[in-house]
């Protein structure tokens, strides 16, 4: 399994995340709550060995892919900070105040 948690910097718009193609998550409203830093999480099944994680914003005009390692990342977090899509992935469970 890999949790999938939009973080930060998300204002209200679509966004659509997939993995190796198969769409996750596509929610049209996606806004961050400030008090903890989450958007929206998923915990998805995951194809066997390395795979993609591909984020669309289309509002934005951002699109993004991160290449994930299993069993090494079993966590991946995705924010929008300074207009472009970062994520950071993790053999852990994030924790959020």
């Amino acid at each position: 399994m890999l949790t999938i948690v939009l973080e930060d910097g998300f204002d209200g718009e679509p966004v659509e995340v997939t993995v190796d193609g198969r769409t996750v998550i596509d929610e049209a409203g996606v806004r961050t709550d400030q008090r903890i830093g989450v958007a929206h999480a998923v915990q998805v099944p995951t194809p066997a060995g390395p795979f993609d994680v591909a984020v669309a914003v289309p509002s934005r005009s951002l699109r993004a892919t991160h290449r994930i390692e299993l069993p090494t990342d079993t966590s991946v977090g995705i924010s929008i900070l300074a207009g472009a899509v970062v994520f950071r992935s993790s053999p852990t469970d994030f924790t959020y105040a």
